[in-house]
């Protein structure tokens, strides 16, 4: 979902305390310029051992246009937003909020400077 500039990928809702990382992320675009996705590289290597523990990646429930994946070979995290394709790209900063536990709840990608 977008909100005020950002882009927010929601895994699972909060539940209480959490804790944010700041980390960096690619923005891919289409060649006009609309986001279509985002990257991370060495997203659990950041994060943490626990970060994605639990996560059903897939189609992204309630957007059926976003689709996630991750690889963990390479330690890296797609997330798709629209079926177009990505022509471009824009290093962006980026917040992963997890619970106590270290759980992954949120990624959030500043889409407007």
């Amino acid at each position: 979902m977008n909100q005020e500039g950002k882009l927010v990928f929601e895994v699972r809702p909060s539940a209480g305390v959490e804790q944010t990382q700041p980390i960096r992320g690619v923005l891919d675009l289409s060649g006009v310029g609309e986001v279509v996705g985002l990257e991370i590289i060495n997203l659990r290597d950041i994060g943490g051992k626990e970060l994605l523990r639990g996560c059903d990646l897939g189609v992204v429930e309630g957007t059926p246009e976003w689709r996630c994946a991750y690889d963990p070979e390479a330690d890296a995290f797609a997330l798709s937003v629209k079926g177009a394709r990505s022509l471009d790209q824009r290093a962006v900063p980026c917040l992963l909020v997890k619970d106590r536990g270290g759980h992954l709840l949120r990624i959030e990608a500043q889409v407007e400077s």
